[in-house]
């Protein structure tokens, strides 16, 4: 390794040790150590963000903003919940430890899914 690449290295070791002593997520962003509540707004027959990135432990609250009824349902094997019916302007929300897909039960064709660290 020549003396530049060197330098490179020992950079980027100190910047990823300085953002960790921060308490910050050097690949995710966001304070690595307090637990957060991730908003999932449901309108248009459809999930928003359709991909939820989040820290385990943390908790998503899904508000239903559309003009019927909607549900949650994970669609992994292993990993199930629901929630109850949501009828407009009504929310739910969960403690999220494992991530994975979900699904509206009464809708199939609504689909997203949390990412979790």
């Amino acid at each position: 390794m020549t003396s530049r690449g060197i330098k490179v290295c020992f950079a980027s070791a100190v910047v990823l040790a300085a953002l960790t002593f921060l308490g910050r997520d050097p690949l995710w962003g966001e304070k690595a150590t307090e637990k957060q509540n991730h908003v999932v707004r449901i309108e248009g027959m459809a999930f928003s963000p359709k991909t939820l990135r989040i820290a385990a432990g943390d908790s998503v609250t899904w508000v239903n903003n559309d003009i019927m009824m909607h549900a949650v349902k994970s669609s992994e094997p292993g990993n199930e919940w629901q929630s109850r019916d949501l009828q407009p302007h009504e929310s739910w929300t969960r403690v999220v430890e494992k991530g994975g897909p979900y699904v509206c039960p009464y809708h199939p064709m609504m689909t997203a899914e949390i990412v979790t660290r």
